[in-house]
């Protein structure tokens, strides 16, 4: 079945729920008296659920949903909103993403006082990600997705390519600002409290039942922890991180809460907390191609809302920024940008010719204005590896 048949399904069984659960509410809801005439001029909200269209042919634009207003959050130490902000470089970018990653390697310390860290700090990395991501970087999306790591750096990283991921899907549902500085902070912070059980996430092998009871409990701890960390310098929506693995279902922890019963924050960064986990490797198993990512959380169907899945498979996509790919052309090529119309068709940059001999001169192949090549396949690490093997016999041979 095409993924596009499958994402269907799961939109339309979700609005099922969501009116059957609505007519339920109606027939509860006791009769109220008419409305004043002040309230009858309120404009009804506007609608958050894009028209559904064949995957491969999907033309529409990335749906227009109003954001609501939110409270702004305190501007880092010496940031001003007003102030020119410019695209950053590769390196610059580089240097962005490996400072934050520092930050969070002494925040997920098992030793650390979190009633002295520093939030502004903290505060002000995410503030900066947000600048660059509303600028449209690319470079950041290449690190979340080729940067490689020890084992027991996987906290730090995962926290980080989180919040990357989800800021993405919120500019995906026209976030402004201030909400997508809100929805980052929580990101990045959501498994503060996995450090207590750093032990257990590197088990190569499945959990009994109580070590996995155990894990759980770091969504509502990790909240209690974040909410007395910033008390007093921000106002944000805490109960997003005791939230973050509820699922749409119902089959979530640690409420078992359902669709609307679950903060739309806690629904992104749980969606990307899966997605990012996917792409990389655990000790207990190889990391997957984005597709084979996408795949599972689509074969799961009913725990992720559809119209978050679309936009993750529109603005991330089945071959996201940095990822190896195999051409029709029998080129090899690595993903540069993404088309957000046309996400099976990205930019791309050819490393090696269809000789397997590498590309001396930098060439770029927009996949969208050249239909005649398509992309075959997503190579793994093992795939390059191998390549790169198979050249240096070749070498040798000479």
């Amino acid at each position: 079945m095409r993924m596009a048949d499958i994402l269907r399904k799961v939109r339309a069984k979700q609005e099922s729920a969501q009116q059957d659960k609505d007519k339920s509410k109606d027939e509860k809801k006791p009769v109220s008296p008419q409305p004043k005439k002040e309230e009858e001029k309120k404009a009804a909200p506007p609608s958050l659920s894009p028209i559904v269209r064949a995957y491969r042919d999907d033309k529409s634009e990335q749906p227009k949903i109003k954001s609501e207003k939110t409270e702004a959050l305190k501007p880092a130490d010496g940031q001003s909103r007003s102030s020119k902000v410019v695209k950053y470089s590769y390196e610059e970018s580089l240097k962005l993403y490996e400072e934050t990653l520092i930050m969070l390697k002494q925040l997920l310390k098992e030793d650390i006082d979190y009633l002295s860290v520093d939030i502004n700090k903290i505060n002000m990395q995410v503030e900066k990600i947000v600048e660059q991501m509303r600028l449209g970087n690319e470079h950041l999306l290449y690190f979340a997705f080729t940067r490689g790591f020890k084992e027991e750096d996987y906290l730090s990283y995962h926290s980080l390519n989180v919040c990357i991921y989800s800021m993405e899907i919120g500019i995906g549902l026209v976030y402004d600002k201030y909400k997508l500085h809100e929805l980052g902070l929580l990101a990045v912070l959501h498994d503060l409290k996995m450090v207590d059980h750093k032990n257990l996430i590197k088990q190569p092998r499945k959990l009994t039942k109580e070590e996995f009871n155990k894990i759980k409990e770091h969504a509502r701890d990790g909240a209690e922890l974040v909410e007395k960390m910033i008390k007093g310098y921000t106002k944000i929506k805490i109960s997003a991180i005791t939230q973050h693995h509820e699922r749409v279902d119902g089959t979530g922890y640690p409420n078992g809460l359902h669709g609307d019963e679950i903060d739309e924050y806690a629904k992104i960064i749980s969606l990307i907390d899966t997605f990012e986990a996917g792409i990389h490797p655990r000790t207990y198993r190889n990391a997957y191609l984005a597709s084979q990512a996408l795949q599972e959380i689509i074969n799961t169907k009913d725990k992720y809302e559809y119209r978050l899945i679309k936009i993750l498979i529109d603005r991330i996509g089945m071959f996201p920024v940095g990822c190896i790919v195999k051409l029709s052309s029998k080129e090899i090529a690595q993903v540069i940008k993404m088309n957000y119309d046309r996400p099976m068709t990205p930019v791309v940059q050819v490393l090696f010719l269809s000789s397997g001999r590498p590309l001396k001169e930098r060439r770029i192949i927009d996949l969208k204005k050249s239909p005649e090549v398509i992309i075959k396949r997503e190579l793994n690490k093992e795939d390059v590896v191998k390549l790169q093997d198979k050249l240096l016999a070749k070498d040798e041979e000479r």
